[in-house]
């Protein structure tokens, strides 16, 4: 039973309670009104088929369910019974009206219930007897059984013997809609909304703002959302699912990307229903709406005075969920290091994610590794304090005179897991001053000298 078809019941009954396993029921609770009135429950018939008309899945649950059924009864058990079988307590004993009245919200655990031969036991041994209707079950002596059922049979005999009494004082399982984090902004038909690029930026600004409010009131981020556009004419929705990067936690951050999307979608909106393509662009709207779909936890944060990693931070976000926008979200990935020695096996790539608030910078001009480190190195020829790159269709090769060498520092992996250490790489790395202040990062292989050894660049310090 979907919690969204129980949320409308609410305006029925503050008292709801659903259950979520065949035969589906939704329990209301009316206690002080006469139920047994045929004005009351003719009214309350109307505005359930009302609902389920609203809710625009009557039709499914007929087809799934068989039919919807309204029963009226003292207690939640006997509703169902009710709803489900028009004898009431002429019905026939079968092991779906004994699960109904032992339980009737389906809450009990699997391992409390009757099994399927305990129960066909049950109804064999009350059949041998004459009994074949509830009704006839309610003439056995309450003494005896105890020892003919158990436990389980006293409490179908409390229920049965219960069910004219004035109330059921079982406590019902609560139910607690789902949060929704939505925004709306609806439009007068006299004035509605032009489905153009600035215009709807300018209502999704102020809609978004709303909603991280509210979103950082709940220590939450946005991984998705979903926006809906009410079409005046035929009155026909467009949804767009718009899914971040990295989750977002401001406007600021989100625009972009929203920007992103809608320039390229309101041009060309390609229907699930008939797979054509039709053009949004230049219609009215009626209605804007967005709603968060997917969530993360967020992190408290409060703009500091002298430092502005906050904003850095929702700066990074945006900028790679702008990233995955342009080139894919397959092709955006974020380098996460890896504990090996040998720089190109040092890192992989990982999904990206937002950039927690760092607490204690660190302030380096040249840190230890190179900022920018090449998939690839390119060995470089090194002659007489000169180091030159190799030529290209475009241009000779660059020269530049070496000012500063900085090292060696020794590289040699896995010799500790080969049986012959020899065979394994092992490099000298240098930092490299050049002329122009250009700093790079490379090595020379062991078994080579320096002064006419092949220097392989492998990374740059900007």
């Amino acid at each position: 039973m979907p919690a969204e078809l129980g949320e409308l019941f609410l305006r029925l009954s503050p008292v709801i309670a659903l259950r979520r396993a065949r035969p589906w029921a939704i329990f209301l609770d009316f206690r002080g009104f006469d139920t047994n009135d045929s004005g009351f429950q003719k009214t309350i018939a109307l505005k359930s088929q009302t609902l389920l008309r609203r809710w625009g899945t009557a039709d499914s649950i007929a087809r799934s369910s068989g039919s919807f059924r309204i029963g009226f009864a003292e207690n939640a058990a006997f509703a169902l019974l009710a709803a489900c079988y028009s004898q009431k307590l002429q019905a026939p004993l079968s092991p779906e009206i004994l699960e109904i009245l032992l339980d009737p919200f389906a809450t009990e655990p699997k391992n409390k219930k009757p099994s399927a031969g305990q129960t066909k036991s049950w109804i064999q041994l009350l059949q041998n007897l004459g009994i074949h209707r509830l009704q006839d079950f309610m003439q056995l002596p309450v003494s005896s059984l105890a020892s003919r059922f158990g436990k389980k049979g006293l409490e179908f005999s409390r229920r049965l013997q219960g069910a004219h009494l004035s109330a059921d004082f079982e406590a019902w399982p609560l139910f607690i809609p789902t949060e929704r984090l939505l925004e709306l902004r609806e439009f007068a038909p006299d004035q509605p909304l032009p489905a153009a690029l600035e215009p709807l930026l300018f209502i999704l600004k102020e809609l978004l703002d709303r909603l991280c409010a509210r979103l950082r009131s709940r220590l939450l981020r946005a991984s998705q959302i979903q926006l809906t556009l009410q079409e005046e004419g035929n009155r026909a929705t467009h949804q767009l699912q718009i899914s971040f990067c990295t989750p977002q936690g401001s406007a600021s951050g989100m625009l972009p990307s929203f920007r992103e999307r809608l320039s390229t979608w309101l041009q060309k909106n390609e229907t699930t229903e008939s797979q054509t393509q039709t053009q949004l662009y230049g219609r009215d709207l009626l209605s804007v709406k967005i709603e968060v779909t997917e969530t993360a936890p967020g992190h408290r944060s409060q703009r500091d005075f002298f430092h502005q990693h906050e904003e850095q931070a929702e700066n990074w976000d945006s900028l790679l969920s702008r990233l995955s926008e342009k080139i894919g979200r397959k092709s955006t990935f974020q380098a996460k290091p890896v504990k090996r020695h040998l720089p190109e096996k040092s890192w992989t790539t990982d999904p990206p994610q937002f950039s927690p608030i760092e607490t204690d910078p660190q302030l380096e001009i040249f840190p230890a590794r190179p900022t920018r480190l090449l998939s690839q190195s390119i060995p470089l020829e090194h002659l007489e304090g000169w180091l030159r790159w190799p030529d290209t269709q475009e241009h000779l090769g660059r020269k530049k005179r070496v000012l500063r060498w900085i090292g060696p520092e020794r590289i040699c992996e896995g010799w500790w897991e080969q049986p012959s250490p020899e065979q394994e790489p092992q490099r000298d790395y240098f930092r490299v001053i050049c002329s122009g202040g250009v700093q790079i990062w490379g090595y020379f292989e062991t078994h080579s000298t320096q002064q006419n050894a092949v220097f392989f660049l492998q990374g740059y310090f900007d």
